[in-house]
């Protein structure tokens, strides 16, 4: 009898399915069809074993290039990934018609293992990823890259695992970082990752660590069995990841890599080498040189940030300052000045810019059309730090 129920249920999973290895796009959810998303199956799906979900968000509603970001990882490893086609930035009524549409059409609609769903996101949409694990607790882990904004006690602690990225320009780096130590705090499993770019998806090849580190997390959990070979793999991955950032004299990145394989991994397989060379990096004074620079540009950075927030609060007062008194409120002649070079500084300072610059572009958005001077102020500055 089991066998013949087991067999009924593969056959409704096969019905009008997009076709396994194929991204598929505009597919309609059952409860609400104005509701679609974007999936990609794997090469290898069938109906007779349960698969690993990733549904994602994209801010803009990109449902198809949101699902491009992590097809390759998915046909690695095996995954579902699945993403919104109307969910972004905005309203929150409409995003969440968007998850409860997507949520019975996706666990109802394919093979998916229950115990492994997954939610990513970039931007706004790292926000929409974070809130549905938080919401739902039937997440085991959230992918995001960009800041996803939480409320004041959500960064404390998380009942899944967080895989949290952003580029080096990325105005959201800071905060990102952030999150990342409130969670190490909090006993939370976690993992950061930086990559050359601003504030974007990240690439490819840390889309597969994300992937790699999620399986290796679901072993140590009990989500999945174990598989010896993959762990190895994974390993070593990591293992040539954090050395060529040691190779490169960028030891505080090396240190945070090692410091994440055995926090992760303990336990599960031989982290020893990742221990041993993390305690030598700890103990190298070109790494304590180099974390004290990292601690006054990040610290730099968080006052620029508070620096545009009074600005912009300047510039919604009636009377707006001249354009002078901002460029000194923030210090954008010496911001210009230190974006110049390739130094963890010059970045601290390029991210501040692009904060400034998305700030700014914003409320120029607002208020073009209006005959409100402060656009000539606000265009002013931007034509200044582009």
């Amino acid at each position: 009898m089991a066998e013949i129920l087991g067999t009924i249920v593969a056959l409704m999973l096969l019905t009008d399915q997009p076709a396994p290895g194929r991204l598929a796009e505009h597919v309609s959810c059952p409860s609400d069809p104005s509701q679609t998303y974007s999936i990609y199956l794997p090469s290898t799906y069938v109906t007779t074993r349960q698969w690993p979900l990733l549904i994602v968000f994209d801010p803009g509603g990109r449902g198809a290039r949101a699902a491009e970001v992590f097809r390759e990882a998915a046909e690695r490893f095996g995954w579902i990934v699945a993403a919104s086609e109307n969910s972004r930035n905005g309203p929150w009524e409409p995003t969440l018609r968007a998850v409860n549409a997507m949520w019975p059409a996706l666990l109802g609609g394919y093979a998916v293992d229950a115990r492994r769903v997954y939610a990513g996101g970039h931007s706004g949409g790292a926000t929409v990823a974070w809130m549905m694990a938080r919401q739902t607790g039937q997440i085991a882990g959230v992918i995001t890259s960009g800041q996803p904004s939480l409320g004041p006690d959500q960064g404390k602690t998380a009942a899944f695992s967080w895989f949290g990225a952003a580029g080096h320009t990325d105005f959201n780096f800071i905060e990102v970082k952030g999150i990342d130590a409130r969670l190490a705090r909090s006993g939370t499993t976690h993992r950061v990752e930086f990559f050359d770019g601003g504030h974007q998806w990240p690439p490819a090849d840390l889309t597969f660590r994300a992937f790699g580190w999620m399986e290796l997390v679901a072993m140590k959990e009990g989500r999945r069995s174990r598989d010896a070979d993959l762990a190895a793999r994974v390993l070593a991955d990591d293992m040539a990841h954090a050395r060529a950032f040691e190779e490169h004299g960028m030891l505080t990145d090396a240190q945070r890599s090692y410091e994440s394989i055995v926090a992760s991994y303990a336990g599960l397989v031989d982290v020893s080498e990742a221990e041993r060379r993390g305690k030598a990096i700890e103990s190298d004074a070109r790494f304590k040189s180099a974390r004290k620079l990292e601690e006054r540009a990040d610290r730099r950075e968080r006052d620029e940030a508070d620096a545009v927030g009074r600005m912009m609060t300047r510039l919604s007062a009636e009377d707006s300052p001249h354009v002078q008194e901002l460029r000194g409120q923030i210090n954008l002649d010496s911001l210009v000045k230190a974006a110049r070079g390739d130094s963890y500084e010059a970045a601290s300072a390029r991210r501040s810019l692009a904060l400034v610059r998305v700030q700014l572009s914003s409320l120029v958005r607002d208020l073009q059309g209006t005959g409100d001077r402060r656009a000539e102020i606000l265009q002013k500055i931007l034509d200044s730090v582009k």
